[in-house]
């Protein structure tokens, strides 16, 4: 039997688990790892509800109102942020949304921010911590990073959507592209990965 992998819609920004309805409260797009084993929000996450985010890229704006700068790692080749998602319902209705995983800035990235997200470069590792976890995973990551400024604009780049998703360009790089450019407008992301989904094989 061929199992087939199928995509899941989730929002950005996790939510407390089981909450009954939509908080701006505890939309949390990013979760220091410092506080992971710690907080209510996200211990019982991290035992359960790990997720992966493929992407090709992320940003970082070095000058406010510039282009930004768009980081690479893996050779240039994909790679994955790690993250964590919960579970909220909106109207009765089951919802899904995640958080990126953050960590303090590695020497490339220091120069332009304090924190980066957890990168998980091969597939190994990215099974690794879909099915059994673990800080150490977290906290002993290698990458190297490259950087090369964009064109133009996020915006003018990549337009918002009037429908609030993520158009087929945004797909391998759902992430950190634009979160303050076109979060108002973005609000499903299709392309994260549970460890569930990777046991099911969709």
């Amino acid at each position: 039997m061929t199992a087939t992998r199928s995509r899941q819609s989730r929002r950005w920004c996790a939510q407390l688990e089981g909450a009954k309805e939509w908080s701006t409260k505890y939309a949390i797009f990013n979760a220091n790892i410092e506080r992971l084993e710690s907080s209510p929000m996200w211990r019982n996450l991290l035992k359960s509800k790990r997720c992966i985010m493929p992407v090709t890229s992320f940003y970082e704006w070095p000058e406010k109102g510039k282009p930004p700068l768009e980081i690479f790692a893996n050779g240039g080749h994909p790679f994955a942020l790690a993250g964590l998602w919960s579970t909220w319902f909106d109207g009765g209705v089951r919802r899904e949304s995640f958080a990126v995983i953050t960590t303090a800035a590695n020497d490339f990235m220091s120069a332009y921010h304090r924190a980066m997200p957890v990168i998980l470069e091969s597939k190994d590792i990215q099974k690794l911590w879909l099915l059994e976890g673990g800080m150490d995973i977290l906290r002993g990551f290698e990458c190297h990073l490259t950087g090369k400024p964009l064109a133009d604009k996020i915006e003018n780049v990549y337009p918002d959507r009037s429908d609030g998703l993520l158009d087929s360009i945004f797909t391998p790089c759902a992430m950190l592209k634009a979160f303050k450019q076109w979060y108002r407008s973005v609000k499903t992301i299709s392309l994260t990965i549970t460890s569930e989904e990777y046991l099911n094989g969709r």
